[in-house]
């Protein structure tokens, strides 16, 4: 009877653990902006379109599959209401020799907000994401 307590109690540990661990299939929005005196960027993807901005470019481009789901790959690996709490790796932003940056990732009406960072210096779990944003949105 303890044994079969025991594996019952396993199974619906394993049973909870798989369902808490799915993640999710799409994100609302994920905005990447970094601005300084005269300066801007803003990146902003939906679930199928990047819009692009800065001082001398504006567009908007089609999100491929595979790119989405690198996106949503990321928001998965990443405890987004700790983003608050990744640290800075230099602070350049604070003497105007860097823009001063922040990642918002929206997540079924939820808002997960960053620390503010230095544009071009991302912290290091932010990185990839960043990377993939500043490549999709590059202009021509």
């Amino acid at each position: 009877m303890k044994y079969l307590k025991l594996i019952i109690l396993f199974f619906f540990w394993a049973g909870s653990l798989s369902f808490c661990q799915e993640g999710i299939k799409d994100f609302d929005e994920i905005i990447y902006e970094a601005r300084t005196r005269g300066s801007s960027l803003v990146l902003k993807i939906t679930s199928d379109k990047l819009f692009y901005k800065d001082r001398n470019h504006e567009k908007e481009l089609k999100v491929s599959k595979v790119d989405k789901k690198k996106l949503i790959k990321f928001i998965n690996n990443t405890k987004l209401s700790d983003m608050s709490h990744f640290k800075a790796v230099s602070n350049d932003r604070a003497s105007d020799r860097a823009m001063q940056a922040e990642l918002i990732v929206k997540v079924n009406g939820q808002e997960y907000k960053s620390s503010v960072f230095d544009h071009g210096n991302p912290p290091e779990e932010l990185k990839e994401i960043i990377e993939t944003m500043m490549r999709l949105g590059k202009p021509e």
